[in-house]
Order: structure tokens, then sequence, then C-alpha cells
């Protein structure tokens, strides 16, 4: 059986060992929550950073195409684009790309 003493200085020893000894008032968690729900919506979303990345491809004239829902076969790269030499060149089909 336990004795009753056993939780005597408990909210003391938690106390003196907690990481964080201060609490957020309740207009800071609603100023960190509105900061952290704005960050969210301004972060760049997968399927914006697929759609420019399609259309610039394609515009200096690579050649893609969709695998399968979410992965992409490469199939030529523009060196223009990676050397500024003007010229083109292939890759081998093994080379692909996955998109989130």
């Amino acid at each position: 059986m336990i004795d009753a003493t056993v939780g005597e200085g408990l909210d003391r020893l938690i106390a003196e060992r907690a990481a964080y000894h201060d609490v957020l008032a309740r207009a800071d968690v609603a100023k960190w929550r509105a900061r952290m729900e704005e960050a969210r919506a301004r972060r760049l979303q997968p399927h914006y950073v697929r759609a420019f990345f399609l259309a610039a491809f394609k515009l200096l004239g690579g050649t893609i195409a969709e695998r399968e829902a979410g992965r992409y076969e490469i199939r030529h790269v523009p060196l223009m684009s990676a050397t500024g030499t003007g010229r083109s060149g292939s890759v081998p089909r093994c080379c692909t790309s996955t998109s989130g």
C-alpha cells in the first residue's frame, strides 16, 4: 500500500524541474496562432510549384510526361537553361522526377 505522504512536495518538485516556467496569456496564444495560420497560408504549395515548373520547362523546350499520378518522366532537358550555350540534349529514360 502507498503511503499518503508520497505526494507531498510533488508540486514543488515538478515546478523546480519544469523546462518552461512562464505561461502564455490568452492574447499571446491567439497572436501566435494567427501568425502560424498566416505562415501556413503563405508557404509554397506543391501544386503551385508543380504548375510553374511544368509550364516553364515546356516553354524552354523540355519534354516531360506524367507516368503516373505525381510522377514524371523527363525525356528531354534543354541545355541552354543550364549552360547558356543554346544547345539541347537528352537524358536517359531512367531519369525521373517525382513531385509531391
